[in-house]
């Protein structure tokens, strides 16, 4: 007998969860443990996967691999180089799309970071099936509203690449909203979920009512969480070292020592939630010499105020695009690690003074039980009692659109619009006989493409089949953005006898890859 699971692939952790019998049930990664660090390492023997790619991380750094999901879908120059400071694994360009230089099986490899998140996801999959003792055949992932158009189809594919039949993706504030609604006694309210991750940072204004749950809005900065704070961190104490240290101006600081240093500034920036000063020491640091510095919230504040300047805009932009006021908002749901710092806490309370604060006990937990929620419910593994009358109503992160002529976008579908969403945009031919017309899909708010907001989805030429004088063929496109909050768009002909229609979306992930060839290239490092 088959069954439906959710899955948490967080940036720093994951998690796994399935219901049964309209139970949820956390699935234990090890025995009394139910996270998962989201790390793995590749050997001259084996693949390994969480705690015990950990722990040879200082043995084998260059091919311990962590953070995939800044940089599934992205090319290598748009990696901020507080994303490139500690990273001790090689990422390599190859024609515009990143790979990650490994060596395994004592053989040097390039593989995608699609190929290296289906890895994981098929661990995950193998740790349920060995603990429910079924087959796992169906999954919801969840993953970061902010995502592309393109990394929800690598994410997608990752999953059909890793061994499952069905793969729905959610996205993780309306799972975790979701999971928040079906823990607490249904009311009527508008919430902000600030989550502030890791890798990332999401502001989301969701309506609860009674039985419904809707997310209005979604902005958030795949650029800026957690690790931006440790990062900035990391860069003082190693610019108060070398002020210390005159010699040592020009040393070069191997990768262990700044590994070392990252899992050092990780710890400081925690005590430093509730210490005054804390002392970052780490012997024979370089050269010889040893770190000894003391590190103050004071310093601390002076060097990451900006970050909260940058979160604040996200909330701002959210709460524009819901058309709501801070004083609408009744309640602000703290999530992510990173908002126990105390400055995130008092921004969020004097930004929101009429709202009620609270940071769920289980916050950890209620995105994958969002998922799992989610795939009992749409794959109708299991009666799930009250949770067939919910509605649940997701909206689209970022407006899509085209692009014809100039660096205009044509909106298409609005962002906040609820998926699954369709809209229909007509073009015409605009000289005698034209051939062909081309279009360029976009994804962003600004009308003008060369912003650096928008992303690119594709470019198109769509033949004209029968030509004729200037404005007199009509090419519609209709633009669906699915469940999955994935876009598909379709170029249709009006002739004679018909209509005439072509996808011109599909498979634009993968560049003529088929899912079996990555699925025998992933066997290779298994």
């Amino acid at each position: 007998m088959s069954c439906a699971i959710g899955i948490d692939l967080g940036f720093t952790q994951s998690h796994v969860a399935w219901l049964e019998n309209d139970k949820l049930v956390m699935i234990p990664i090890y025995p009394g443990q139910y996270t998962m660090p989201s790390v793995i390492a590749f050997t001259d023997s084996k693949c390994l996967f969480g705690e015990e790619a950990l722990m040879q991380m200082d043995l084998n750094p260059a091919n311990t691999i962590y953070g995939l999901k800044r940089i599934l879908g992205r090319q290598p120059c748009n990696q901020t180089p507080a994303q490139d400071g500690h990273r001790a694994f090689q990422l390599m360009d190859i024609e515009g799309t990143s790979f990650v230089k490994i060596q395994c099986r004592n053989e040097n490899r390039l593989v995608s970071p699609q190929q290296i998140i289906s890895l994981f996801l098929l661990k995950l999959k193998n740790i349920a099936e060995e603990h429910l003792g079924r087959m796992v055949t169906h999954v919801v992932l969840a993953v970061p509203g902010h995502f592309t158009d393109m990394q929800r189809r690598l994410t997608k594919e990752a999953g059909l690449i890793a061994g499952f039949k069905e793969v729905s993706l959610m996205n993780d504030v309306t799972a975790l909203a979701y999971g928040v609604e079906n823990v607490k006694d249904g009311e009527t309210k508008q919430a902000l979920i600030f989550d502030l991750g890791g890798g990332k940072f999401c502001a989301s204004v969701v309506e609860f009512d009674l039985n419904i749950v809707e997310v209005k809005c979604i902005s958030g900065n795949s650029q800026l969480g957690g690790n931006e704070y440790t990062e900035q961190l990391m860069e003082a104490i190693l610019s108060r070292f070398r002020d210390s240290h005159p010699q040592l101006q020009s040393a070069t600081v191997d990768v262990h020592a700044l590994w070392r240093l990252w899992n050092e500034c990780e710890k400081i920036k925690l005590n430093l939630n509730c210490a005054k000063e804390v002392r970052a020491y780490l012997e024979d640091f370089a050269e010889n010499v040893d770190l000894d510095i003391v590190i103050d919230q004071e310093l601390f504040l002076r060097n990451t105020e900006m970050f909260w300047k940058r979160l604040v805009t996200c909330v701002e932009d959210a709460l524009h695009g819901a058309n709501c006021k801070a004083d609408d908002i009744d309640e602000v749901i703290l999530v992510g690690g990173a908002t126990h710092m105390p400055r995130i806490v008092q921004g969020v309370t004097t930004l929101f003074p009429g709202a009620v604060i609270h940071r769920p006990m289980n916050a950890t937990e209620l995105v994958v039980a969002g998922a799992a929620m989610q795939s009992a419910r749409i794959y109708d593994m299991w009666p799930v009692g009250d949770l067939s009358d919910w509605a649940i109503l997701d909206c689209v992160p970022r407006s899509v659109g085209l692009c014809l002529f100039d660096t205009l976008m044509i909106p298409v579908i609005a962002r906040g619009s609820v998926i699954p969403s369709e809209n229909h945009v007509c073009r015409t031919t605009i000289c005698d006989n034209q051939k062909s017309l081309q279009i360029t899909l976009y994804e962003g708010e600004e009308q003008n493409t060369e912003d650096s907001g928008h992303h690119l989805l594709g470019r198109v030429v769509i033949p004209i089949i029968n030509p004729k004088p200037q404005g007199s063929v009509r090419v519609d496109f209709k633009f669906t953005v699915d469940r999955d909050g994935i876009l598909t768009v379709t170029a249709m002909q009006h002739l004679k006898d018909g209509v005439v229609s072509v996808a011109i979306t599909d498979g634009i992930s993968n560049a003529g890859e088929t899912l079996n060839d990555l699925k025998s290239e992933c066997a290779k490092l298994v």
